[in-house]
């Protein structure tokens, strides 16, 4: 059995009957025991924190890391927030030029604060019409096709919106002008996204799951997780899992909605 034993440290414990330890023991990767510098004697394996903090693992409770593997997996294009409506086109062709893949089949990009003005296709068909284009909004909720993309995914005046909270918005003659709003909507976009995937999802999710680590998080709830297959992100979750390549937990939101349910 592997123990170590770590000492000299100042570490916060949460338990409010000893919130103040110096010394805790590890054994097969398990807390085995939390005390004074005292445990520490007898342990074969020992690591002075000298006089480090330690305090219990981070809980995220709210993150969409699928969303940043998704954004791995299509290359995503990252717009400067303060654009507005008449720079975006010109903005998107210059970050294309400048990027590994400016002949990729779909644009994706990110960042843009889409309420700073009327934003519509017509802001990104006059630089870039030749293919489909989807800028998602810095707060998650807002998307933005050009002609091509919305073409591709036939969305046109008899595109029923989903409710009155999810639609696309239409210019005065019922046309869709190119910018959807909140998630149900978005998601009828997805086929356009999933036939741009590519790169290594597992990949994406592990240099994710290490940056987290390393701020001190243990466990993550991601919050807008459904299991239909997308990017097969929970095929590859449960192998990496199987593996106990994960170096830390999650949690998803379908667990969450079958327990309410």
């Amino acid at each position: 059995m592997e123990e170590t034993a770590y000492y000299n440290g100042i570490i916060y414990t949460a338990d409010e009957k000893c919130p103040k330890a110096e010394a805790f023991l590890v054994k097969d990767g398990h807390f085995a025991a939390v005390g004074s510098n005292a445990i520490a004697a007898d342990c074969p394996n020992k690591v002075d924190l000298k006089g480090q903090c330690v305090i219990p693992g981070l809980v995220d409770s709210h993150c969409h890391m699928f969303a940043g593997v998704a954004q791995a997996a299509m290359d995503t294009l990252f717009v400067d927030e303060q654009i507005l409506p008449e720079e975006l086109g010109e903005a998107l062709l210059t970050l294309l030029r400048n990027s590994a893949k400016p002949d990729r089949a779909l644009v994706t990009a990110m960042g843009i604060d889409l309420t700073r003005g009327t934003f519509s296709a017509a802001c990104i068909d006059g630089a870039v019409s030749d293919r489909p284009v989807a800028v998602f909004s810095n707060d998650g909720h807002g998307l933005l096709l050009n002609s091509h993309a919305m073409e591709l995914l036939g969305i046109d005046r008899d595109t029923e919106d989903v409710d009155e909270n999810s639609y696309y918005v239409r210019d005065t003659k019922g046309n869709p002008t190119g910018l959807v709003i909140e998630i149900p909507a978005m998601l009828r976009c997805k086929s356009l996204l999933d036939e741009a995937a590519g790169g290594d999802p597992e990949e994406a999710f592990l240099c994710l799951a290490k940056g987290y680590a390393a701020y001190g998080y243990t466990t993550i709830f991601e919050a807008m997780s459904v299991d239909d297959g997308d990017f097969k992100l929970f095929e590859v979750l449960n192998e990496m899992d199987r593996k106990k390549a994960l170096p830390l937990r999650i949690l998803e939101a379908s667990v969450i909605m079958e327990r309410i349910m």
